[in-house]
C-alpha cells in the first residue's frame, strides 16, 4: 500500500547523499547512530582533517537496503522525529512531514509564532558583519549573492611590485557570475563609480592616486586582468578566474591614507541573474520567488529539478511579491530578497533564510515544491463538523512561553551601507495591556534590506501572534489532499464559528488514512499595512555616522609671534612661537606638526611633532619672512592637510619700548633726568635730545644732547629752557616708536643773557654744500642730501614712477649716506668770550623710496604691508634720518677748530664761530629736510670792579678790556665826600666811562671813590 511513499523518500535521501555529500560542498555533522545506519547501508562516515567533521562519501548499496531504512522509522514517527532531515544534518529545523506535504518552510507561523526566537549571536549577526570582511585565507568557502549586498571575499592572489610600492590584490567575491560591481567600500569609505575612471584609477576623495580598482563580474567567457598581467611575471593570460566574479585592486604605499595597513575592501554587488519563473527570462532579479527558485533547482542550492516544482504557485508568489505597497514618501514592492548564502550553510536553514524574506511558506505537497507568500488569501474550502472523523481540541491562548506582545529584531539596511541595524521595534500597548507585562520576541531578517519592509514583517509576526487559538483537528479521508500552509473555514454549530479562517501548521496521515491537522486562527488584516499609522522613521543607535579614521579635520590657520630670548649666558636671540588651530570637530586628535623655513628657501624644516598645538623655534634671524605649515594627526597616525602661514619676523628689529615714566628735576643750572628701566633685553643706549619749542618739539628738530648706556635710567644735563626728548636705542639701532618728551619752562637761568639769534637764510644760492642739496617747494627752500645719481640716470622714465617720489630718480636707496651745508656767515662775538650756543632748527624728513600707498619693502618690513609694520603705519622715517648741528671756533677768524657736534653744554670760548649743519640717512632711503635753522647766543654775566679809585683834576675815566657786549650797570660808593659834593657819569660806552666831581659851588674836586659794573 504504502510502496510509493517508500520509492518517494528513497529517492529523496538518495538525491542528497549522492548530491551532496560525495562533492565535499556539503559537510554535515553525522552522529553515532547515523554513521551505523550508513555503514549498514553501504556507505561510511570519515572523519576529515583537521576539522573533526564526518562527512558521508559513498551511497554505496543503499538503494536496495534504504526501504527498510527509511519506512521503520518514518511511519513510526511520521514528521515529528525529522524524516530524511536526520540523514542529512541531524537536527534541521522542524520540519513537517506527512503522507502528502513531505517539508515545510514557513515564516510567520513556524519560524516565528509560538516560543520567542532567542537571539543567536553566532549566526545572522555574525554572518551579516563578517560578509563584508576581507578574507586573508588560502580557503574560504563559496557563496551566492542574492539582489543586492555589500560583501567582502578572499584574497586568492597579493602581490608588491614596483620596489614594494605598489601591492596588488585579486579578491574573489563569489562563485558565480553577477549583474554589476557598484561602489567599493576601503573600511566604511565609499568610492563611488564617479570615483573612478576608465581605467580604474580613483581620481577624488581619500584614495585618490592611491587605489585602482578593476572589477570582473564573473562570466564564463571573461579573460585575464591586463592590469596585473602586464606588470606581475605570475599572473599570467591563463589566470582568468571564469564563473568568479573579482576585484583586482592595486594600493599605493601612503602611510598616511592607508595607516592600519590593507583596509577592509568591500562592494556593492548586484547578485546572480536567475530565472523570471513567468517569463523564463534570465536576468537579475531580487524577488523572493525567483531567488527561491533558483535556489531549490541549483547545483549550488538544493539541485532539485523543474519536474520537482510547482510552477504556479510561484508565478503566483512572484506576483504577490511585487504588489506595491503605499509607504511615506512613495511605494514599495510588497517583498525583496536581498542577501548572501555561504554553500556550507545546511539547505534547510538556507530556505528558511529565503523564506523570512517574503513572510512565506514552502511546501513539498505530491513531488513538488509549492511556495506561498505572507499575503492574505480566501479559504481553499470550508470544513463544518460533519467533516470530522473524531474529536476536536482546541486551545484559546498560546503558554506564556509561547506569547509576546513586542518584536524587535535585525536587518542589513542598504541605506546605511548595509550595517547590520535593529529594526524599529513594533510592538502593542493593547497586547501589553491584556499580558499584564511586555514580552520580547526577537527576529532575524537576514534577506531584508529595507527598512520600512523590515517594520512590515515584523508587523505581520505580531499581528500574527495574537491569533491565539489553536485547533487540532481530525478530518476523514477526503481530506487526504489538504497541505500545509493551506487556508480553510471552519463553520461549528459547537463552537460557535461561521467561516472562521485557519491556516494549517502540522498535517500527518494516519494509517486509516484519517487527516490529523494542527491549524492556527487566521486573519486577513495580519497582512494590511498603513503607513500613516503604523509605519515609524529608523532611528537608533547604529544609524549614527561615526568619524572615518582616514579622514583629518586640517586646522583652519597658524597663528605666530616672536619674541626675545636671553640665556643665562647674556646671549639674546629670537624665539619664533606658532600655535596651530585646534579644529573642533575632529574628535581624535593625536599629533601637531609643523615645519618652517626662511620664504628664500626651498626645503623645509621640521619643529617636531607634539601632543600640545604650540611650537617655539630658536635662533630665528631677525627681519626675515618665514614660511610655517603644520597638521594634524590623528590618533590612528592619519595626517590631515598642510595649512600654511606666513610670519616676518620682528623680533630683533622690533622697535624697543618707549621711554616711559621720563621725570626732569632742576638743581641750579643742571637738571637730572631720570626713567624706568625698559624691559627690552636688546637694548644698547637711551639717546637724549633738546629743543627750544616747548609745544611742537619733534625729533628730527631736536638737537643731540647725549646718548647714555642701556644700564643707565637717569642722566645730568645742563639746565635749559625748552623740551627734553629721549628714545631708547636697540642693538640694530631701532629707536623707540614714539619720543617721551618732558618740558622745561625756565623764565631764565641764572648768570646768562641773551644776546643775539645768529639765523642763516636758505635759499638755492646760500651755504656751502657738500652732498646736499637746496630744493624749493613754493616759497619754501630745503637742504636735503643728494641722491646718488643724476636725476635723468634712471632706467625708466620718472613719469612712469608709481613706487617712489618724483625726485628719487626712479633708483631705490638713491639717497646719500650723509652731506653737510656750511652756513653762509660766520658769527663773530666781536671780541673773545665764553658763550652759550643754543641751536633752533625747522625740520622733516621723508623716505624717497616710500610712498604710502605703494609700499614695497624696507629693512623693518620685508612684507611691504603699511599695515604690518613695525612702529609707525606709514614708517619711521625719522628713526633714519639725523641732522645735527656742528661748530667750528677761531679767536683769529684765521685758524679754526674742526667742526664738532655741540657738545653737552654748548658752552663755548671765542671770538667766532662758524656752523655746519650734518646731515645722514642711515638707510641710504631717509632724508632729512631742514627748512630753518639759527643759533641764539647767550653770554654769561660779567662783573668789573674797582677800589681807592682817586681822580685827578677832578674826573677819572674807567676802561672795561674787553668792552661790554650789550649796555651794563653801574655802582659808584664815593669816599670823604663834603657837603654839596657831586659825581656826574660822563662817555659811558661798552668800552668803559668817565666819573667827574664837583663841589657845592660846581668847581672840579678830587675825590676817591669805589665802582663796580655788571652786564654781559
Amino acid at each position: 500500500m504504502f510502496k510509493w511513499f517508500e520509492n518517494l523518500k528513497i529517492k529523496i535521501v538518495k538525491r542528497i547523499l549522492e548530491k551532496y555529500a560525495p562533492k565535499g560542498e556539503f559537510l554535515a555533522y553525522i552522529n553515532k547512530k547515523e554513521a551505523e545506519i550508513l555503514k549498514k547501508l553501504g556507505g561510511a562516515g570519515l572523519e576529515i582533517k583537521p576539522t573533526g567533521i564526518k562527512s558521508y562519501f559513498s551511497i554505496g548499496s543503499f538503494f536496495s537496503s534504504a526501504v527498510e531504512f527509511v519506512t521503520k522509522p518514518l511511519l513510526k514517527t511520521v514528521a515529528k522525529k525529522g524524516g530524511w532531515k536526520g540523514l542529512l544534518s541531524g537536527g534541521l529545523k522542524q520540519f513537517a512531514f506527512s503522507f502528502i506535504a513531505s517539508a515545510v518552510f514557513s515564516f510567520a507561523y513556524k519560524k516565528l509564532a509560538g516560543k520567542p526566537k532567542q537571539p543567536d549571536f553566532n549566526s545572522f549577526t555574525n554572518e551579516a558583519v563578517a560578509r563584508k570582511s576581507l578574507i586573508r585565507s588560502p580557503v574560504a568557502v563559496r557563496s551566492i549573492i542574492y539582489g543586492e549586498v555589500r560583501k567582502g571575499g578572499a584574497i586568492v592572489h597579493a602581490e608588491t611590485l614596483n620596489d614594494n610600492k605598489d601591492l596588488y590584490l585579486v579578491i574573489a567575491l563569489c562563485g558565480h557570475e553577477v549583474n554589476s560591481i557598484g561602489s567599493v567600500f576601503f573600511n566604511d569609505t565609499e568610492i563611488t563609480t564617479g570615483q573612478i575612471d576608465g581605467s580604474g584609477n580613483v581620481t577624488s576623495g581619500t584614495f585618490s592616486g592611491k587605489a585602482q580598482i578593476i572589477k570582473h563580474l564573473g562570466s564564463s567567457t571573461q579573460t585575464v586582468d591586463t592590469v596585473l598581467d602586464s606588470a606581475s611575471s605570475v599572473w599570467t593570460s591563463n589566470h582568468r578566474l571564469r564563473g568568479i566574479a573579482y576585484l583586482t585592486v592595486k594600493l599605493t604605499f601612503d602611510s598616511d591614507v592607508f595607516p592600519n595597513g590593507i583596509p577592509n575592501i568591500s562592494a556593492v554587488i548586484q547578485g546572480r541573474k536567475i530565472l523570471n519563473v513567468t517569463t523564463s527570462a534570465t536576468a537579475y532579479s531580487n524577488n523572493p520567488a525567483n531567488v527561491i527558485y533558483n535556489y531549490l533547482t541549483s547545483s549550488d542550492g538544493l539541485g532539485a529539478s523543474t519536474s520537482e516544482i510547482d510552477l504556479a504557485s510561484f508565478q503566483q508568489a512572484r506576483s504577490d511579491c511585487e504588489d506595491s505597497i503605499t509607504i511615506t514618501g512613495g511605494t514599495q514592492n510588497r517583498y525583496t530578497c536581498n542577501g548572501v548564502i555561504e554553500l556550507n550553510k545546511k539547505p534547510v536553514e538556507a530556505i528558511e533564510d529565503l523564506v523570512s524574506s517574503c513572510a512565506g511558506t514552502l511546501t513539498y505537497q505530491q513531488g513538488k515544491f509549492k511556495l506561498k507568500v505572507g499575503k492574505a488569501t480566501t479559504s481553499t474550502r470550508i470544513l463544518t463538523d460533519t467533516d470530522l472523523a473524531g474529536e476536536l481540541k482546541i486551545v484559546t491562548r498560546p503558554k506564556r512561553s509561547q506569547l509576546y506582545n513586542k518584536v524587535k529584531g535585525t536587518f542589513v539596511d542598504a541605506n546605511t551601507n548595509f550595517s547590520i541595524k535593529e529594526f524599529n521595534t513594533q510592538e502593542s500597548s493593547t497586547f501589553q495591556t491584556s499580558d499584564g507585562e511586555t514580552i520580547v520576541n526577537e527576529i532575524e531578517l537576514p534577506f531584508t534590506t529595507d527598512p520600512v519592509e523590515a517594520q512590515r514583517l515584523a508587523l505581520i509576526v505580531l499581528k500574527q501572534s495574537r491569533q491565539m487559538m489553536t485547533l487540532e483537528l481530525l478530518l476523514k479521508p477526503e481530506h487526504l489532499d489538504f497541505g500545509v500552509g493551506d487556508v480553510f473555514g471552519f463553520t461549528s454549530t459547537k463552537l460557535g464559528f461561521t467561516n472562521k479562517k485557519f491556516f494549517i501548521l502540522a498535517y500527518t496521515l494516519n494509517a486509516d488514512l484519517s487527516v490529523s491537522i494542527v491549524a492556527q486562527e487566521y486573519a486577513d488584516s495580519v497582512y494590511d499595512f498603513n503607513a500613516v499609522a503604523e509605519q515609524v522613521t529608523l532611528d537608533t543607535a547604529s544609524a549614527i555616522s561615526l568619524p572615518s579614521a582616514t579622514t583629518v579635520v586640517a586646522p583652519s590657520s597658524i597663528t605666530a609671534s616672536d619674541t626675545l630670548n636671553a640665556s643665562s649666558d647674556g646671549i639674546v636671540d629670537v624665539v619664533l612661537t606658532a600655535t596651530i588651530q585646534i579644529p573642533t570637530t575632529e574628535a581624535f586628535i593625536g599629533q601637531f606638526e609643523l615645519e618652517y623655513k626662511k620664504s628664500t628657501d626651498s626645503v623645509y624644516v621640521s619643529a617636531g611633532r607634539s601632543s600640545t598645538n604650540t611650537f617655539q623655534i630658536s635662533g630665528v634671524e631677525d627681519g626675515a619672512l618665514y614660511d610655517l605649515r603644520g597638521r594634524v594627526i590623528n590618533t590612528a597616525g592619519v595626517k590631515s592637510s598642510l595649512v600654511s602661514a606666513q610670519h616676518l619676523v620682528i623680533g630683533g628689529t622690533e622697535p624697543p619700548s618707549n621711554c616711559e615714566d621720563l621725570a626732569v628735576s632742576i638743581s641750579g643750572k643742571s637738571l637730572t633726568l631720570s626713567w624706568l628701566k625698559p624691559p627690552d633685553l636688546d637694548l644698547k643706549e637711551t639717546e637724549i635730545r633738546h629743543s627750544t619749542d616747548l609745544n611742537n618739539a619733534t625729533w628730527i628738530g631736536s638737537q643731540t644732547l647725549t646718548k647714555v648706556s642701556r644700564t643707565s635710567t637717569s642722566v645730568s644735563l645742563p639746565a635749559k629752557k625748552g623740551s627734553y626728548l629721549v628714545k631708547h636705542i636697540d642693538k640694530l639701532n631701532n629707536f623707540s616708536i614714539q619720543a617721551t618728551i618732558v618740558s622745561t619752562n625756565i623764565t631764565k637761568i641764572t648768570g646768562l643773557n641773551f644776546h643775539a639769534t645768529f639765523l642763516e637764510t636758505i635759499s638755492g644760492n646760500t651755504g656751502v654744500k657738500q652732498d646736499v642739496a637746496v630744493v624749493q617747494d613754493g616759497a619754501d627752500h630745503y637742504i636735503v642730501l643728494a641722491t646718488k645719481t643724476d636725476f635723468d640716470d634712471g632706467l625708466n622714465n620718472f613719469e612712469t614712477n608709481t613706487t617712489q617720489f618724483f625726485d628719487s630718480g626712479g633708483v631705490l636707496t638713491n639717497t646719500k649716506a650723509l652731506g653737510f651745508y656750511n652756513f653762509t656767515n660766520v658769527f663773530d662775538l666781536s671780541q673773545s668770550g665764553q658763550v652759550k650756543l643754543e641751536p633752533k632748527l625747522l625740520s622733516t624728513a621723508e623716505d624717497r623710496d616710500r610712498i604710502f600707498d605703494a609700499v614695497t619693502t624696507s629693512s623693518n618690513n620685508q612684507n611691504g604691508h603699511f599695515d604690518t609694520e613695525p612702529s609707525h603705519f606709514d614708517g619711521d622715517v625719522s628713526s633714519f634720518a639725523d641732522i645735527i648741528l656742528q661748530v667750528a671756533t677761531s679767536n683769529d677768524n684765521n685758524t679754526y677748530s674742526g667742526f664738532s657736534d655741540f657738545n653737552t653744554t654748548g658752552e663755548y670760548s671765542a671770538r667766532y664761530y662758524k656752523f655746519r649743519l650734518k646731515l645722514r640717512s642711515n638707510n641710504s632711503s631717509a632724508n632729512p629736510k631742514v627748512s630753518g635753522m639759527s643759533v641764539d647766543v647767550d653770554v654769561p654775566d660779567r662783573i668789573e670792579q674797582g677800589a681807592d679809585q682817586v681822580t685827578s683834576s677832578g674826573s677819572k675815566t674807567i676802561t672795561f678790556s674787553p668792552p661790554y657786549l650789550q649796555e651794563y650797570a653801574i655802582g659808584i660808593s664815593s669816599q670823604n665826600l663834603q657837603n654839596g659834593d657831586r659825581h656826574t657819569i660822563t662817555s659811558k660806552t661798552l668800552g668803559g666811562f668817565t666819573i667827574n666831581y664837583f663841589n657845592s659851588s660846581g668847581s672840579a674836586i678830587d675825590r676817591s671813590f669805589d665802582f663796580i659794573s655788571k652786564g654781559f
